[in-house]
């Protein structure tokens, strides 16, 4: 290619280019947007990319679409993963204008992207060649007469049962995988349109399902909702898969503008597209051909992974924080209470938090909380001690009064003649409410000492 030729290109590209900073954005949202970008991204580029990142909407146009493409810019620019041309224009995919990018991010594109054979022939050629496109929310409600398009992509939109108000629950189909890292394991709540696809072209056959609905009765997903489809309760969100030579990550949460100021998401977004530049190596091999037990195991090591995270962090706990931190944590309690493993991975750490005097008095008190809850006797030797430490003493009660463990009962009764004041009467009332006999004799011989009936009538 000439100079000539290559100067009328950027030329061209400058006048199609529409960046996002230049649109009418709400700074309070964009604002938003910037503290929730990633630090970092999860791959070093194994060259430099540029990205295009295309925002024509020719049916519904959400009004998602300039944060969508502004979170996408800017966590390039502040990741160093990409560079980015943000465009609504179809020219842009003339073939000599493709051949600048590494890949292209559709962003909640609808109907057509563009009109003309040769527009399509180049873009089927660009991904077949090796390099990678991204789909974000509506880019499948698009060119449902281009066979060819919805194979690229991954699936048709098919209806969206649960509308934007609508809160489900998000399950981690492969925990393990590298674009899925920044969940944890951990399935999750949002509130967002979520889509149902065709049962053609999707496929767990030919695709790498990374999200999908979580369905189970202990979810938030609804699936008496009106318009459901799919008998085989298949509701996959995010996927990966090959296109000839080329990657292709679609995911189809985005449809309102608070998910591009979600962490997580952003992070998510962000290993997707690095994986479709060819720079985060992912396994593309379709769930269908996926081994259980890996997928068993992606999960534990997941949760180890995220819990490890957490309490690498929680000792500095301070409940006038964000409560992230936090957060994630009492997710994962409420799940270990019905998953013995998951509760046999808390609790020690939970113990070592209540017990370390370097952690912050409101991380012990976090502690506390949820050993009361997912406690069992293995923390009892640990914490016992706590009891007749005046200090501590109400710390280690809550942790240990809702046990039904005779250790545990033991060690509140023991208790019992080594405190005073209103730590005694803490020991009492926890005595009475678990029923403990052993405490009939304690409670004598206390109130046989004048001093301290006194003691306890004054507090």
């Amino acid at each position: 290619m000439n100079y000539l030729r290559l100067s009328l290109i950027a030329l061209a590209m400058v006048a199609m280019a529409v960046p996002a900073a230049s649109q009418d954005l709400d700074e309070r949202k964009t604002k938003r947007i910037d503290k929730a970008i990633p630090a970092e991204a999860p791959a070093a580029p194994k060259a430099p990319r540029k990205v295009l990142v295309y925002t024509r909407a020719a049916g519904f146009v959400h009004s998602s679409i300039p944060y969508g493409a502004y979170a996408i810019e800017q966590i390039g620019l502040k990741t160093g993963a990409y560079e980015s041309v943000v465009s609504n224009n179809p020219e842009v995919f003339a073939p000599e204008n493709l051949e600048q990018f590494d890949g292209i991010i559709l962003v909640s594109t609808t109907t057509r992207l563009f009109e003309g054979d040769e527009y399509k022939e180049g873009l089927l050629n660009f991904v077949k060649s090796g390099k990678g496109i991204v789909g974000i929310h509506a880019a499948s409600d698009c060119f449902y007469t281009w066979d060819e398009y919805g194979e690229m992509i991954g699936g048709y939109f098919d209806g969206h049962p649960w509308n934007s108000n609508t809160t489900v629950t998000i399950n981690i189909d492969d925990p393990a995988h590298p674009v899925n890292k920044p969940f944890g394991g951990k399935n999750f709540d949002i509130t967002d349109e979520i889509y149902q696809f065709a049962p053609e072209p999707y496929s767990r056959d030919t695709h790498r399902v990374l999200l999908s609905l979580d369905t189970s009765p202990d979810s938030k997903t609804d699936l008496t909702r009106n318009g459901i489809k799919r008998e085989d309760k298949d509701f996959a969100v995010a996927w990966v898969k090959t296109f000839g030579d080329g990657r292709v990550f679609y995911c189809s949460l985005g449809h309102n503008e608070h998910v591009y100021w979600n962490p997580d998401v952003l992070k998510h977004y962000l290993a997707g597209i690095q994986y479709a530049l060819g720079d985060l190596e992912a396994d593309d091999t379709p769930s269908a051909k996926l081994d259980q037990a890996y997928l068993d195991k992606g999960k534990s090591d997941a949760q180890a992974k995220g819990i490890e995270e957490v309490f690498a962090s929680i000792g500095a706990f301070d409940y006038n924080d964000d409560g992230s931190v936090s957060a994630k944590l009492d997710a994962y309690v409420v799940d270990a209470q019905n998953d013995p493993t998951l509760a046999g991975m808390l609790r020690p750490r939970l113990t070592n938090l209540l017990t370390d005097s370097a952690a912050t008095r409101s991380a012990r008190w976090l502690a506390a909380k949820h050993l009361n809850r997912i406690g069992d006797a293995s923390s009892i030797d640990a914490i016992a001690p706590m009891l007749n430490d005046p200090e501590q003493t109400r710390l280690a009660r809550y942790a240990l009064e809702r046990l039904q463990a005779p250790a545990a009962h033991e060690a509140i009764v023991n208790a019992l003649g080594n405190t005073e004041g209103a730590a005694q009467i803490g020991m009492i009332n926890a005595a009475g409410q678990l029923g403990l006999e052993g405490a009939v004799l304690a409670l004598s011989n206390i109130l046989t000492q004048s001093e301290n009936v006194d003691a306890i009538q004054a507090a």
